[in-house]
């Protein structure tokens, strides 16, 4: 969904939450949520604790990131539909930073 959205709507206005709909693992869902603006929408009360750990590095990461991911220019690498992964290059406004995301 993330990805059709890019075509039309800058990834600073796109709102993409980790959460259990389509039943895929948590490190794909912090993977995908982070080619927008990050969130959760997860009790994470109730989350093992190797899915605290995994969302917990996604956020941290995303800490260091997000600036490029929301103010820098989106490159579409591979599209998902396509090949066996999607992946996309995040470049910083200053050209200084680069982000690259690959999921499968």
């Amino acid at each position: 969904m993330q990805w059709d959205y890019s075509y039309f709507f800058p990834p600073m206005t796109v709102a993409s939450h980790v959460t259990h709909w389509g039943k895929r693992p948590i490190h794909f869902a912090c993977a995908v949520a982070m080619s927008a603006r990050f969130g959760m929408d997860l009790d994470l009360v109730k989350l093992p604790a190797e899915d605290k750990a995994i969302c917990a590095a996604a956020i941290s990461s995303y800490k260091r990131i997000r600036d490029v991911t929301q103010l820098g220019d989106l490159y579409r690498l591979e599209r998902p539909r396509d090949a066996p992964r999607g992946a996309l290059n995040f470049v910083g406004q200053d050209r200084s930073r680069l982000w690259c995301l690959c999921f499968n």
